[in-house]
This record gives C-alpha cells, sequence and structure tokens, in this order.
C-alpha cells in the first residue's frame, strides 16, 4: 500500500522549487527523476518547471520526450496549470516541431490539458494568424 502524506501548498512550493532546481542538474537521472516527481506536485510552479525543460532547444530529445511525458501526466492529474503564454507556446510545438516524435509529445502534452473550447479556439487562431 502507498501513502501519500498531505502536503501544504507552501510545502509543495518549498518541494517544487527544490525539484526544479534537480531537474537543471548535470546528471541526467536526476534530472528524469525531479521531472517525474515535479509531475505528482499540484501547482503552476510544478508544471511550468517541467514545461521549461520540454520547451527547450537546448536539451537532448530524450530530456525533452520525459519533460512532454511528464507534463501530459500532471495537466491529467491537475488540469491545465500553465498560463496562456506557455499553453501558446505548446500549441506551436504541437503544429511546428519538425521532428514528428517531440511533435507527437507535445500534441499528447496539449490534449492532456483538456482545454475549454475557447482555449483551443485561441491556441489556433493565434498559431494560424503567424
Amino acid at each position: 500500500m502507498r501513502v501519500i502524506a498531505s502536503v501544504s501548498p507552501l510545502d509543495s512550493q518549498i518541494v517544487s522549487t527544490g525539484l526544479a532546481e534537480a531537474s537543471k542538474s548535470q546528471h541526467d537521472d536526476l534530472r528524469l527523476a525531479a521531472l517525474d516527481v515535479l509531475s505528482l506536485i499540484p501547482g503552476a510552479y510544478a508544471q511550468g518547471a517541467i514545461a521549461d525543460i520540454a520547451f527547450s532547444d537546448s536539451e537532448s530529445e530524450e530530456m525533452r520526450l520525459a519533460a512532454f511525458v511528464a507534463l501530459s501526466s500532471s495537466a491529467r492529474r491537475y488540469g491545465n496549470t500553465l498560463g496562456e503564454e506557455r499553453v501558446q507556446r505548446l500549441g506551436v510545438i504541437a503544429f511546428d516541431e519538425p521532428d514528428l516524435t517531440l511533435r507527437t509529445a507535445a500534441g499528447k502534452a496539449l490534449g492532456a490539458l483538456n482545454l475549454t473550447a475557447a482555449n483551443v479556439g485561441d491556441v489556433v487562431l493565434r498559431y494560424r494568424s503567424r
């Protein structure tokens, strides 16, 4: 049986901050583990830290894929806490990323956000008006 202790919003912010720093480590195993744990923490800070790695062109494909999976997982648990700017960025990656594997992972993350029809319309219209 797995027991998860209750975490206050303040505690989750502290944990998220530490994990976000760990996700910038030079050790890929630590970074991947940090992404997995960040996906379990509610809130915009945790989801944003995951998204920052997923969106970064300077990251390896493996790390970006892991981040998109973690972002999808977080979104399924807690919904969209990314904010409009990051949702737009995710939409651009989902539509325009030249690497099919990354584009597909971004599309899955976008779908996991479960956006309202109005939000989806905004993403599509802003994408098309570029």
